[in-house]
């Protein structure tokens, strides 16, 4: 399991918050089929991970803050904003877990697409960066 965070967290030459809460979510959604004992701890522990200060959490208060102080999300409270789009990434990733026909790349995008446009992005612009290509 060494090494999985990497696989999960975006790159740090991104410097659009829009685009690294859309990779960010690509890749964890993914990881339920590359790492699924990880994905599984996820799920046990997940909701109670949301308000930790440590591991994914706290990446994505700071995707979130970013996004809103450049207007580029609209998250109202980021600790609301959080919890929908963590309970929602773990919806998924329960989703995939009972359903291991699914397609989780294609879940996963379709997430990120819904995110991106919960979080105010118009829908034409969400999916043109969910269809970019991940960072290696």
């Amino acid at each position: 399991m060494a090494g999985w965070t990497k696989t999960i967290a975006p790159s740090s030459e991104l410097d659009d918050p829009a685009e690294m809460l859309a990779v960010g979510v690509r890749l964890t959604g993914r990881m339920q089929r590359g790492h699924p004992e990880v994905a599984r701890i996820l799920l046990r522990v997940g909701l109670t991970r949301l308000a930790s200060s440590v591991g994914l959490a706290p990446r994505a208060r700071r995707v979130l803050r970013a996004g809103a102080a450049t207007g580029r999300l609209r998250v109202g409270d980021i600790e609301v904003a959080l919890a929908g789009a963590g309970g929602a990434l773990l919806g998924v990733l329960q989703l995939l877990d009972m359903e291991p026909d699914l397609d989780a790349g294609r879940a996963a995008d379709q997430l990120a697409v819904n995110l991106l446009c919960m979080f105010g992005l118009p829908p034409a612009e969400a999916r043109e960066l969910v269809a970019r290509p991940l960072p290696a």
